[in-house]
């Protein structure tokens, strides 16, 4: 749609148009919404632009895990690094489930971090995204007496 019949549009329209285009056009339509004389539109683009900065801090973030994982490698000369993870109340209070994963080289997931920071759905989007680079996993159950 051209922007300027998308800048006819009601902002109800005009938001549902944005929460399907990908953020590498972000920009081009914050920068088209800031010119507009309708604060709802101009609205808009500041809540995409927040967005963008979002997504931004969250690729430094991960690049920066990425960065650590890659001087461990480099420091101890090693190949892979296995990133484990815990589910349960601990050895004194009843069984624990570990999960060690290798994923394959900068797999490049966005928002990975503690599960319990994240939404049933976020968790949901980001276990498809590992199972699909996956290099090796391994899974133990304990029960302790």
């Amino acid at each position: 749609m051209e922007i300027n019949e998308l800048l006819k549009q009601n902002s109800k329209f005009i938001k549902n148009f944005v929460s399907n285009i990908e953020f590498e056009q972000y920009p081009y339509y914050i920068n088209q919404f800031s010119l507009s004389e309708k604060k709802s539109i101009q609205n808009i683009g500041i809540s995409m632009s927040k967005k963008l900065d979002k997504l931004e801090k969250e690729k430094l973030r991960i690049q920066d895990m990425y960065e650590y994982e890659k001087n461990i490698k480099i420091s101890d000369n090693i190949n892979n690094v296995l990133c484990l993870d815990e589910v349960g109340r601990g050895p004194l209070a009843g069984p624990v489930v570990v999960c060690g994963v290798m994923l394959e080289n900068n797999p490049n997931i966005l928002y990975v971090n503690d599960s319990k920071k994240l939404s049933e759905e976020k968790r949901k989007d980001i276990y498809s995204q590992i199972i699909k680079k996956i290099y090796n996993i391994k899974q133990k159950y304990w029960i302790t007496t």
